[in-house]
């Protein structure tokens, strides 16, 4: 998978709240917080990690410097998707 794939597939894995969780990687009933997500999607290590650090870019330029697990534990689902957006339009946005 590519970065932009893992992006993707992990966004639409906890688009639904209720397959999103906070405080945990992975919650009851297959729910995942954003990075549990990410590693739920992605097999291939180097595309994981690198899916991971454009979350946490997007993270720190939307959240005043905060990483994408603490967004995702204390402003929400919403604010999770926002990451999300953000790091797949500036993936899509790489040469």
């Amino acid at each position: 998978m590519t970065v932009l794939e893992v992006l993707k597939a992990a966004r639409a894995r906890i688009e639904n709240p209720e397959n999103w969780c906070q405080h945990e990687m992975f919650g009851p009933g297959g729910s995942c917080c954003a990075i549990g997500a990410v590693y739920n999607v992605a097999w291939d290590a180097r595309a994981r990690d690198c899916a991971r650090k454009r979350m946490d870019a997007a993270s720190c330029r939307l959240f005043d410097g905060r990483r994408a697990v603490r967004v995702n534990d204390t402003f929400g689902h919403a604010a999770v998707l926002r990451i999300f957006d953000a790091a797949i339009a500036d993936e899509e946005a790489r040469p």
